[in-house]
């Protein structure tokens, strides 16, 4: 919880088993729920976002929540494992992040792509505003400057 707002990451993740565990670990603990997007990858990732979420809820809960193949039954857990059934590209995945969110009443979503080019330790400052009413969309720029 965030200022009083439940919060909501949307995790998007296609060939990114090398990135987005530690995506999924450092997602900042003011963030209520993780959407673990699997745009059904040919590679690892969704292994990698299984064990992921089985550590992170293990954290949090204080034992193993079930991790779920391709929807989940919309319990507590901090980190909701989802895989799309087959490859439906970038746009699609965050878009069933989001559809997760509303239906499990997060009031602010954020994206965080499994790459690994966000910093976690920013969202605070993406999610601020829109908890505030400053704004209804914020969009972080991690190419704004060069560092």
């Amino acid at each position: 919880m965030y200022k009083g707002d439940r919060i909501g990451v949307v995790v998007t993740a296609y060939d990114e088993a090398s990135f987005v565990g530690r995506v999924i670990e450092t997602v900042p603990d003011f963030v209520d729920r993780i959407y673990a997007v699997d745009d059904r990858s040919p590679d690892d990732s969704w292994a990698v976002i299984r064990r992921a979420a089985e550590r992170v809820n293990e954290e949090a809960e204080g034992e193993t929540l079930p991790a779920v193949a391709a929807a989940d039954g919309g319990d507590d857990r901090r980190v909701v494992p989802i895989r799309h059934a087959e490859n439906r590209g970038y746009g699609a995945a965050v878009k069933t992040g989001y559809r997760r969110a509303a239906e499990d009443g997060m009031d602010v979503v954020a994206v965080m792509n499994g790459d690994g080019q966000m910093d976690p330790a920013i969202l605070d400052r993406i999610v601020d505003p829109v908890v505030t009413g400053e704004v209804e969309y914020a969009k972080g720029n991690r190419l704004l400057r060069p560092e």
